[in-house]
């Protein structure tokens, strides 16, 4: 499926992709999918210089994935790398869903995938199912289960509520997250009771948002 309105048919299972989200990155090397290239994020404090995440940017290395950009879709550089899929996040700072009508025109299948609705789980499964990898998908999830509860049996009592809160990039505000964000999912996850913030603490932008 690609968003809510169309099906997309991949004829063999892909040899080359080309991931232009650097967050479904992650998620096709933790599938073990054969990404080949991939956008990047901009280089900061959780990338590299090639915006790479840290957690898997030595594990793109090894693998061989090439950077082509950060946060600025260049097709040129998707069809220079001859893919046979291409994968789209349909939202996010790392979205290229604008430029979908041009990269089917490279001629092979075009995936977008919203990320922005589901947990990680969810979308580790769905790019199994598209790229074959459907096992490893499973064994990732199993993966993080196991080790879910390995962390919380270890770390014991906790007062509760917790309050769960990011410095955002521009260091003037806090973003403070609830059980339904994928940050606060992984405290719910661990046994932990989130405190969400009072309406007079959110911003009128942010109401209603996780």
């Amino acid at each position: 499926p690609t968003g809510d309105t169309e099906e997309v048919e991949i004829p063999a299972k892909p040899e080359k992709i080309v991931s232009t989200s650097v967050t479904l990155t992650g998620t096709l090397l933790a599938v073990d999918a054969p990404v080949i290239a991939s956008g990047g994020a901009k280089a900061g404090p959780t990338s590299d210089d090639k915006g790479f995440f840290s957690q898997w940017a030595e594990e793109a290395d090894e693998q061989g994935v090439k950077a082509l950009w950060q946060l600025e879709p260049d097709l040129q550089k998707v069809a220079a790398e001859d893919p046979d899929l291409i994968i789209v996040s349909a939202k996010g700072a790392d979205t290229a869903a604008e430029q979908i009508d041009e990269l089917k025109k490279i001629g092979v299948p075009v995936v977008v995938l919203d990320y922005s609705d589901k947990t990680w789980g969810e979308i580790t499964t769905e790019v199994g199912e598209i790229t074959g990898h459907e096992s490893e998908a499973a064994d990732a999830i199993q993966s993080y289960e196991d080790r879910v509860a390995e962390v919380k049996e270890n770390i014991g009592e906790v007062d509760q509520p917790v309050q769960f809160a990011l410095l955002a990039a521009d260091k003037q505000s806090l973003n403070i997250e609830t059980e339904e964000s994928a940050q606060g999912r992984i405290l719910s996850d661990l046994g932990l009771e989130i405190n969400s913030p009072s309406d007079d603490l959110v911003g009128d932008e942010y109401k209603g948002r996780a």
